[in-house]
């Protein structure tokens, strides 16, 4: 569940600012506001595609003595948009013994009244994503509002998804983010 914790910071971030699905906007949101923090930790860097964000590479700081800084490359997030500019996947890239490392994927799809994210573990022998093995959906109540969130894990990769847990929510404004706590 730890690979879904940047997917909800997502789409919390998309709830609170009225937002039904993630899209390019949220995504530089999210870069922006972790640039202005200005974390002593870590250091941002991104490509652009006219807008929209397509890599995002994160980079961890050492500070010398003497005022010198070290940047070593930690992690690669590269996103894929639709032709509206929502967001359809990111994918996570780890750095290790010098080279990118594939991590995983996650997908996001937004139907008639469910948002989506899923998320699947790169197969490094099969060099492909395997089959999902985590969802979280939202479901929606017209524009603004949240119905439910429910949590789903498959026990292996021909496993059916199973229910982990749900938290009802009813009609609560997608800007409250209180439903979170509910589990």
């Amino acid at each position: 569940m730890k690979k879904l914790v940047f997917a909800m910071m997502m789409c919390l971030t998309a709830t609170m600012t009225q937002a039904q699905v993630l899209d390019k906007q949220t995504v530089s949101k999210v870069y922006d506001d972790a640039v202005m923090r200005n974390e002593c930790e870590f250091a941002y860097d991104a490509e652009y595609d006219g807008d929209a964000i397509t890599t995002l590479y994160v980079y961890k700081k050492k500070q010398w003595r003497r005022g010198d800084v070290t940047l070593t490359p930690t992690y690669q997030y590269q996103y894929a948009y639709d032709a509206d500019g929502r967001l359809l996947s990111r994918t996570t890239l780890r750095w290790y013994n010098g080279e990118w490392l594939t991590m995983g994927r996650l997908d996001y799809t937004v139907d008639l009244a469910t948002y989506s994210v899923e998320y699947s573990r790169w197969n490094p022998r099969r060099q492909q994503f395997d089959r999902p093995a985590e969802k979280m959906t939202y479901t929606l109540i017209g524009d603004c509002a949240v119905d439910r969130v429910s949590c789903y894990q498959r026990l292996n990769d021909r496993a059916d998804y199973q229910l982990l847990w749900q938290a009802f929510i009813v009609g609560q404004p997608m800007a409250d983010d209180n439903y979170l706590t509910q589990k």
